[in-house]
């Protein structure tokens, strides 16, 4: 919508996030992530703190400190520290191991990377949203033994979060990230094939949105910043 806008009214909006959970180390994901924000981060924080023209120990720290304090940007809450903090020790990490080693040509190593990659964000994001580390490792230790939780919160062992539909889902979110550009090409060009195709097409984007967008409109997210 924020695009949509800008556009109507004269401006071309710069590319905010460019498939970043198809990032191959964390170091790439935020290049690809919130662009807008990690080049803020990076030209006000990292460069004055020192970047890495300090040597690679200072550069570390730098880099830690400086997700550290972009976690607390997104709020005084202890969950957005932690998160910043884990974020700050993993790009560390993330750039020391690239300057450690060249993985470029080693595909399986590539893939590997993804993996890991997209699976320390995503438990990093549980951290984000979730008031203190008690409950994010309560969801983390849900996740990994497919329990699910009742309103006392409580754990209750049973198996009925493994539902075919999610399975379904989280696989075309992640098919998304690594052909969606494809996929916008062939939806475009069938568009423009044929009426009915176009009605057919626009008839299922419809009712995936009705089946799985929320019943309530969501408050805008920012507005907890």
């Amino acid at each position: 919508m924020a695009n949509s806008v800008t556009m109507l009214l004269g401006f071309k909006p710069v590319i905010n996030f460019n498939l970043p959970y198809s990032s191959e180390s964390l170091k790439e994901f935020w290049r690809r992530w919130h662009i807008s924000l990690s080049e803020w981060l990076k030209d006000y924080l990292y460069i004055p703190l020192g970047g890495n023209r300090k040597g690679e120990v200072r550069k570390y720290i730098n880099l830690f400190l400086t997700m550290l304090i972009g976690g607390f940007w997104h709020g005084a809450g202890l969950n957005f520290i932690v998160w910043g903090g884990i974020h700050g020790v993993g790009l560390a990490w993330s750039h020391f191991i690239t300057w450690l080693f060249d993985f470029k040509e080693n595909k399986l190593i590539r893939i590997i990377g993804v993996i890991t990659t997209f699976f320390f964000v995503a438990i990093a994001w549980i951290f984000f949203n979730t008031k203190s580390t008690e409950i994010a490792m309560q969801f983390i230790n849900q996740m990994l033994s497919f329990t699910d939780m009742n309103a006392t919160g409580k754990i209750v062992q049973q198996s009925s979060l493994i539902d075919p539909l999610v399975i379904l889902v989280i696989v075309g979110v992640l098919l998304w990230n690594f052909v969606g550009d494809r996929i916008s090409k062939i939806g475009v060009w069938l568009l423009s094939r044929n009426i009915i195709i176009t009605f057919i097409l626009t008839a299922i984007a419809i009712g995936l949105i009705l089946k799985f967008g929320p019943t309530t409109v969501p408050p805008f997210i920012y507005f907890n910043f």
